[in-house]
């Protein structure tokens, strides 16, 4: 029996919402992981990528890095890791010839598959480990590239992916691959990062961990933590290991029908019975003004109503008020930003790829308050003759 953990995303250095503290929360919850796995005697670990958070790793990410990794090499348990967007985009690592995952195998912490494979002899037969970096929407010919040189199948094959595949909860614009692409392949396991919430589909054995800490409010609800998998010949077990993380919270007020006065007295009440220690929240305010106008909704004013809270990341005001008589007909996102390009004089054949930029840019920009996202997606534009 072959056993091994498949980890993703730990995204260490992002100090989200510039908060210094999340930067330790980050660090805390890859190690959290690393604690499990080798307490769970894995043979060896997958991580498919994005361990940093930003191409140049501010300083705590380096060293917490080294702590975890070192941690496994005194464990004897080798780590198998590829590039993820965050770690590097393609442009940017031709340009400059490496980056921090270079440096790690460098110093003998990780072995980076740079689209290429690696052999793990086991008592139970040798395992070769694929690993395909993030390529976007080039990502199906760079993995055909990369398995033309696949000749003999050994006794298990793993293969690492850094992409958005469709199947995921995920806009068209920015999936990278269809999985049942190369599902001719006969992998025993494919392992996939990118997408940061669990993910799995064992008509294919795909399995995707997501990230180990929340990176958008959206994630209140999801778990989050790392796969134990087991192969024993042509059986396939794969178990997902919870971990602690800080709480998040998404809550709706409905106010009801109400004046702006006694709309901001009701979701004040809310907000103070959701006020939850320690952690990051966002309330939603939702109902109908009979009197006065949605804009005189003072927003501002309840963010200082929590007090046990960590962060409050905004109080969003939804309410409609007696002026909203007609319903502008709706159109899609991508329908919006294809009229705004279009306005804008942008060339009917660059129209398309544009729009994905944008959606994509979109996408990055969640939430996030963090632009480093939206720029890789320009980079990777601006650079995508070089790769």
């Amino acid at each position: 029996m072959v056993k091994f953990a498949h980890v993703s995303e730990f995204h260490l250095g992002y100090m989200q919402y510039n908060l210094p503290i999340r930067l330790q929360d980050f660090g805390d919850a890859a190690k959290h992981c690393i604690e499990k796995i080798i307490e769970e005697k894995v043979d060896f670990i997958i991580h498919t990528g994005d361990i940093f958070h930003h191409y140049h790793p501010r300083i705590i990410a380096l060293r917490q890095a080294h702590a975890i990794l070192n941690e496994l090499k005194k464990n004897n348990i080798p780590v198998f890791i590829i590039r993820g967007n965050h770690d590097a985009s393609t442009a940017y690592s031709l340009r400059v010839g490496g980056h921090s995952l270079n440096y790690l195998q460098d110093i003998g912490l990780v072995n980076f598959l740079q689209d290429t494979y690696a052999d793990f002899p086991t008592p139970d037969g040798t395992v070769r480990i694929w690993g395909l970096g993030y390529y976007g929407k080039q990502t199906k010919r760079k993995l055909e590239e990369m398995l033309s040189k696949r000749k003999d199948k050994m006794d298990y094959e793993i293969l690492l992916l850094h992409a958005f595949l469709k199947g995921m909860d995920l806009p068209d614009s920015v999936v990278d691959l269809d999985p049942y692409s190369f599902v001719n392949s006969e992998f025993d396991y494919i392992g996939v990062g990118h997408y940061h919430l669990k993910w799995q589909n064992e008509e294919i054995n795909a399995y995707c961990p997501g990230s180990t800490e929340r990176l958008k409010i959206d994630e209140w609800d999801k778990k989050k933590g790392f796969y134990i998998v087991e192969l024993e010949n042509d059986d396939l077990r794969a178990e997902f290991m919870e971990i602690p993380t800080r709480e998040m919270r998404d809550t709706t007020i409905n106010v009801g029908t109400v004046e702006v006065s006694e709309a901001f007295e009701k979701a004040k009440i809310e907000i103070e019975k959701n006020d939850i220690e320690d952690a990051i929240l966002r309330f939603v305010i939702e109902g109908f003004l009979t009197k006065g106008r949605s804009y005189e909704f003072p927003s501002a004013k309840l963010l200082n109503v929590p007090k046990k809270a960590l962060y409050v990341i905004e109080i969003r005001n939804n309410l409609s008020d007696k002026t909203t008589e007609t319903k502008i007909k709706e159109i899609t996102k991508r329908d919006a930003i294809k009229i705004a390009l279009t306005e804008l004089g942008v060339d009917e054949k660059n129209l398309d790829k544009l729009i994905d930029a944008v959606e994509k840019i979109m996408y990055e920009l969640v939430d996030e308050r963090d632009a480093t996202g939206a720029i890789r997606v320009i980079d990777e534009l601006l650079g995508e003759k070089q790769i």
